[in-house]
């Protein structure tokens, strides 16, 4: 397990085994846009991922710069990229250097080109054993709209290269082609958290009806990640009828499905779900319970004002807080006397606990608190 925040030199340097390539990639992509980061690689019991914090410090300008040593072209590339967007003079040299790089994609960034594709023919680009032109192909052919062409990008989700794979998600949910198919089963296969991300934001895009009970699915999935995928799409459907699907997911032992099921209901604002959240809200005393507490404010579900009483006196801090503020959205007054104890009781809540209550009960019109 690795739980620990580095940065510069040592994010590449230290922890070398854990960061994959597909991890600086997305890590160097990041700095791209924003020229300096922070970066945290944190590992869970259900994913692993680089967190980045936008601060500027001299051991991260130190980490962009040996990224140009990489072996991988692409992150070679991006290290570029970034180094070009920070725009500090003392890079210049090295930049100058990179124009003699082997691969003719990290000299043409180099020189301030953009590495192409062919544009005429961007197929004949994927069948390139070059896995850079295969994905600035795939890219091309999203950029131009091009959907008639979105079967020819199929076999790559089967490429070894994640990155690939990733961008063929992206490019078929840009396209809008019914290939809801294969990205439901790319999203139930891949051991990728990035590709099933994508894989699931492109049936979204998608957006039809072969697409949605494939992710419905997928809520019985045996892996606790595509379930998480599916339900976290799911609430962005903006269709209430899906919600009785997600109501067994708030039983689910793995936390992070739990919550998002929980998200997603509140979002799609289904009064069937009431009961079923109330009865989570009840049995659930882990981090999931803060998020049924939410979606039970959003749902102005007055039948949850007792169980909500028993949440803010009763669980973890978070979950407190959620639960006032919650009780203050459905507006029942019934909630006045316990939200008044929250504020005279220091020890047993904290300070944002407290806050949450005063504006619950302002909302309820009780002034004098």
């Amino acid at each position: 397990r690795i739980e620990r925040r580095v940065s510069g030199y040592r994010l590449f340097a230290s922890v070398e085994d854990a960061l994959t390539g597909k991890m600086k990639r997305s890590l160097l992509i990041f700095l791209s846009l924003t020229g300096m980061s922070q970066a945290q690689l944190v590992e869970t019991n259900w994913e692993t991922g680089v967190i980045l914090l936008p601060v500027k410090d001299v051991a991260t300008h130190e980490m962009i710069r040996a990224s140009l040593r990489e072996k991988d072209p692409l992150i070679r590339i991006q290290g570029i990229i970034a180094l070009q967007t920070m725009r500090d003079p003392a890079d210049e040299p090295l930049l100058r250097e990179m124009l003699k790089d082997p691969v003719a994609a990290v000299r043409e960034q180099a020189a301030g080109q953009k590495p192409p594709a062919s544009a005429a023919s961007p197929v004949a680009d994927l069948r390139s054993p070059n896995v850079l032109q295969q994905q600035l192909a795939v890219d091309a052919i999203a950029k131009s709209n091009a959907s008639d062409r979105a079967a020819d990008l199929l076999p790559f989700l089967d490429s070894p290269d994640s990155v690939l794979r990733r961008h063929v998600c992206e490019a078929l949910g840009a396209l809008r082609v019914e290939q809801t198919a294969a990205l439901a089963r790319q999203l139930g296969r891949d051991d990728d958290p990035f590709v099933r991300r994508a894989a699931a934001d492109a049936v979204l895009a998608i957006h039809t009806d072969a697409g949605r009970d494939a992710l419905l699915e997928l809520l019985k999935h045996e892996s606790a990640p595509v379930r998480t995928e599916s339900a976290r799409v799911l609430g962005q459907w903006k269709q209430p009828s899906i919600a009785p699907a997600l109501h067994p997911l708030l039983g689910d032992k793995d936390v992070l499905v739990a919550r998002t099921a929980a998200d997603a209901l509140g979002t799609l604002g289904n009064p069937e779900s009431i009961q079923p959240l109330i009865e989570s809200v009840k049995s659930r005393t882990d981090l999931a319970q803060e998020r049924v507490a939410w979606a039970l404010g959003e749902l102005h579900a007055t039948a949850a004002v007792p169980a909500l009483l028993t949440v803010v006196t009763a669980s973890n801090d978070m979950a407190q807080t959620t639960a006032a503020e919650a009780l203050g959205k459905i507006g029942d007054t019934q909630a006045i006397p316990a939200l008044r104890k929250v504020l005279v009781n220091m020890k047993s809540h904290s300070p944002l606990t407290r806050q949450r209550a005063i504006e619950a009960l302002r909302r309820l019109g009780d002034r004098d608190s």
